[in-house]
């Protein structure tokens, strides 16, 4: 196995937009072998699987995969049926969560109607 930053300096890749995490489990394994790259891409997007009992399988909670990326400036969002939400934790439910430091970086991959209706349910 190669940690992330490994490979990533090893392809000489000088800039990351998104990661998509879905390892069934392993996500902190994950950001903890990407901190470089996160950390010298502030606008990186992250799209990251939150589920409870792959966690686990792993030694962790959903509580300490929030708390990481948090600890790191990310903002956290839920994808639902009714869009972008603010992450809150829910037990056993699958969830998939948008990761971004500057709001900016996300509202830009949104269309304007859909950017309006995110911000207001930011706003409640």
């Amino acid at each position: 196995m190669i940690k992330l930053d490994d490979y990533i300096a090893s392809n000489a890749i000088e800039r990351v937009d998104f990661f998509k995490i879905d390892v069934e489990g392993a996500e902190l394994e994950i950001l903890e072998g990407a901190e470089k790259t996160l950390t010298t891409n502030p606008e990186i997007v992250l799209l990251v699987e939150f589920y409870a009992p792959n966690v686990a399988r792993f030694g962790f909670s959903l509580y300490d995969l929030e708390a990481k990326l948090r600890d790191m400036g990310f903002h956290l969002f839920a994808m639902t049926a009714q869009g972008l939400t603010p992450y809150q934790y829910i037990p056993d439910l699958c969830c998939n969560v948008v990761a971004v430091r500057q709001l900016p970086q996300l509202l830009q991959c949104l269309t304007e109607t859909d950017a309006a209706h995110f911000l207001m349910r930011l706003a409640k």
